[in-house]
C-alpha cells in the first residue's frame, strides 16, 4: 500500500471544493433528483441581501411561489427548493450561506428553520407580536389603510403564533370610536357577537367596498381629533418659542448705530453733544462780531433799512436739546435721520427770522 504524499493532501482538498453545506433527501416516487434549473427560472427569482428594509417571511413567500409555478415538472418539490434557493441570495445572506458546515442541511425544513434564525430572530419576532397586538388607527388613516396595514404585519410574522379571534380582537380594538361604530352598525348590532368567519369576512368587505365606493370621512373631521402631524407642528414652534426667550434674557452688548462704537446707545452718542457744543461756539462768534458791526454802522440799530434783533444764545436761539428717546434696534438710524432732519429745519427758520425786517 502506497504511503500518503502531501500532493496527495492537495488533490484531496481540491476535489473537496465540490461538496455543498447540503445534502439532498431521496426523491419521492415518480419525482426525480437529477434535472436543470432554467435560466427563466432562476431571473424570475427574489434576491434577499439582509437589508434593513428586506424582510425574510416575505422572501420566502415569494420565492416559494415562482419555484412552485415555473420549476420542471419531474423535480421533487423539496429538491427543486434546496437546489435553487441559494441562487436568491447575495451579499451578506450569501456569505451566510456558504459559511455553514458541510453536509448540514438535509431537508428544505431545516434551510428555513435556519434561515429565519439568522435573518428573523425571535426579538424580531417578539417585537411584531408586540406591533400586531397593541395595533391602533392613526388619526389620518382610513379604514382601508389600517386593514392594510394590519393585514402586512401578519405576512411580516406568520409564526406570530396568535389565533383568529385574538386577531379580529386585536382589530377590533385598534380602531377608533367611529369605526368601531360603524363596523357594529354593518353587524347589525354588536361586532363581537358574530362567529370568526363571519368577522372576517365583514371586515375583508368593508375594505372592498371602500376602494371601490371610496373611503368615509375621516375620523378627526367628524370627531374633532387633531392630527399627529399639526401636533409635531404645534410642538416645534414652541421649541422655538423657548429658544428665542431664552435668547431675550441674555444680555446683549449695545452698539451705536451712529459711530459703530459698542458701549452705549444711539441716543446718548457723545458725537452729538461735541457737535452742538461747536455749533454754539460759532454761533456766539458770529453774533459777537456782527452786533460789533452794527453798533460801529450805526448806534440807532439801522442799517440800510433792516433792524439786527439781539441774536445771542439766550434770546433768539435756543440750543437743540439733545436726544433722550427710547429708539427701538429696528427703527434706531431712521428715527435718527428724521430728528437731523427736524433740527436743521428749525435752525433754517429761526436764521431767516432773525434777518427779516
Amino acid at each position: 500500500m502506497a504511503i500518503p504524499t502531501q500532493r496527495d493532501d492537495v488533490a484531496v482538498s481540491i476535489a473537496s471544493y465540490g461538496n455543498t453545506c447540503m445534502v439532498y433527501p431521496e426523491p419521492i416516487a415518480g419525482k426525480s433528483s437529477n434535472f436543470e434549473l432554467k435560466q427563466n427560472l432562476l431571473m424570475r427569482l427574489p434576491v434577499f441581501h439582509d437589508l434593513p428594509t428586506e424582510e425574510p417571511n416575505q422572501h420566502l413567500s415569494k420565492f416559494v411561489t415562482i419555484v412552485e409555478c415555473m420549476g420542471p415538472d419531474m423535480a421533487d418539490p423539496q429538491i427543486l427548493k434546496m437546489k435553487a434557493f441559494p441562487f436568491s441570495l447575495d451579499g451578506a445572506a450569501l456569505d451566510w450561506f456558504e459559511d455553514l458546515p458541510m453536509g448540514f442541511i438535509t431537508s428544505w425544513e431545516k434551510l428555513v428553520r435556519e434561515f429565519l434564525q439568522k435573518f428573523y430572530p425571535a426579538t424580531r419576532v417578539i417585537s411584531t407580536r408586540s406591533q400586531i397586538a397593541g395595533i391602533q388607527q392613526y388619526a389620518t388613516e382610513t379604514y382601508v389603510e389600517y386593514y392594510a396595514r394590519f393585514q402586512k404585519l401578519q405576512k411580516r410574522c406568520p409564526q406570530h403564533g396568535f389565533s383568529k379571534g385574538s386577531l379580529l380582537h386585536f382589530f377590533y380594538q385598534g380602531l377608533n370610536e367611529y369605526e368601531r361604530r360603524l363596523l357594529d352598525s354593518s353587524a347589525r348590532g354588536a361586532f363581537i357577537d358574530l362567529s370568526h368567519d363571519a368577522a372576517e369576512q365583514l371586515i375583508s368587505k368593508r375594505a372592498a367596498n371602500e376602494l371601490d365606493y371610496g373611503s368615509p370621512a375621516r375620523s378627526e373631521s367628524i370627531l374633532g381629533v387633531e392630527s399627529d402631524q399639526r401636533l409635531t407642528k404645534i410642538e416645534q414652534n414652541l421649541e422655538r418659542l423657548s429658544a428665542l426667550i431664552q435668547i431675550g434674557r441674555t444680555p446683549q452688548i449695545q452698539v451705536c448705530d451712529f459711530c459703530a462704537t459698542p458701549g452705549h446707545s444711539t441716543d446718548s452718542c457723545p458725537s452729538f453733544g461735541y457737535e452742538n457744543q461747536e455749533a454754539n461756539h460759532f454761533l456766539d462768534i458770529y453774533n459777537s462780531r456782527m452786533g460789533d458791526h452794527i453798533r460801529n454802522e450805526d448806534t440807532n440799530g439801522a442799517l440800510y433799512g433792516f433792524q439786527f434783533r439781539d441774536n445771542s444764545p439766550h434770546s433768539g436761539f435756543q440750543q437743540r436739546e439733545p436726544l433722550h428717546h427710547n429708539l427701538t434696534s429696528g427703527n434706531n438710524i431712521e428715527i435718527l435721520l428724521t430728528k437731523l432732519v427736524e433740527g436743521q429745519l428749525e435752525m433754517q427758520k429761526r436764521s431767516s427770522k432773525n434777518e427779516g425786517p
